[in-house]
């Protein structure tokens, strides 16, 4: 201890004074400051789980059905426009078409 130091002073500083008992109130309180990141993070997942991916992997298998659905309706459509495509150009086969100017001219006789 220093001259210059007052006694007085020294003593207050390393005294530890007793802590006044915490109230039920304010010990809840801190309990609850000291989990609300837990708190937090459990709400964002549960929002993320709830009203992120859920819906998603139910639009997910919806979208599947429905590509399954337009996939055999291309399959149909495809088949459709060969048939189509495999009349017309017999149509423009000029053989075909002396053939069917013939049938017009000298259409057959029922037997």
């Amino acid at each position: 201890m220093s001259p210059t130091e007052n006694p007085q002073e020294s003593l207050t500083e390393t005294l530890v004074l007793p802590s006044e008992p915490k109230r039920p109130l304010q010990q809840l309180g801190e309990r609850l400051l000291y989990w609300a990141p837990v708190f937090a993070l459990m709400v964002l997942f549960a929002q993320i789980a709830f009203l992120g991916v859920r819906p998603a992997l139910a639009e997910k298998q919806r979208m599947d059905v429905a590509e399954r659905g337009m996939q055999e309706r291309l399959q149909v459509a495809e088949a459709n426009f060969q048939e189509v495509e495999a009349q017309l150009s017999v149509r423009k086969d000029p053989i075909f078409q002396e053939r069917l100017r013939r049938l017009r001219l000298h259409p057959p006789t029922a037997q």
